[in-house]
């Protein structure tokens, strides 16, 4: 049985959302101080693994991978590897325009009111270093944004139906 979608703007986890929590910790629940922190990625409500490859991940890689999860999803990435649970942005729109330049769509919401609701803005004609620097300040860097500019352009490439 499918998970509904949860209000567009929660102010917590809905059953079936992508959740980053913290991995490293010890069997009594506290945090190992002597080792790296790192996160794995779950499926909220069933608490189960999102995908094998997001254990013990570092944080800044394991939102990353909840962010783009829960877009192909359609859900809402959380992260609660700090001491609240947070919201985390939604994965920018990215157009790639004929001209070899690109198009970017962010989230730009209020993060630290969790009653805030979804905000975004856009930037036209960017050049690829214009759109990876967008890309890294929002939390996508290198190979990420990368990757999601190649996404972009072989979408643009697809034949109209």
């Amino acid at each position: 049985m499918p998970v509904p979608p949860p209000a567009p703007d929660s102010l917590e986890p809905a059953d079936g959302d992508v959740v980053v929590v913290r991995a490293s910790i010890a069997p009594d629940g506290r945090p190992v101080p002597t080792t790296r922190a790192l996160c794995a990625v779950i499926e909220w409500g069933s608490f189960r693994l999102a995908d094998p490859d997001h254990l013990e991940v570092p944080v800044d890689e394991a939102q990353v991978y909840a962010r783009l999860l829960a877009a192909k999803r359609r859900r809402t990435a959380w992260d609660s590897s700090g001491h609240r649970v947070v919201r985390l942005r939604r994965v920018p729109l990215i157009s790639a325009r004929p001209d070899g330049g690109y198009w970017l769509t962010l989230d730009v919401s209020e993060l630290t009111d969790a009653g805030a609701e979804t905000r975004w803005q856009s930037h036209s004609h960017l050049s690829e270093a214009q759109a990876l620097a967008l890309l890294a300040d929002n939390g996508f860097p290198g190979r990420f944004g990368r990757d999601l500019l190649a996404a972009a352009r072989r979408a643009s490439s697809l034949p109209a139906d």
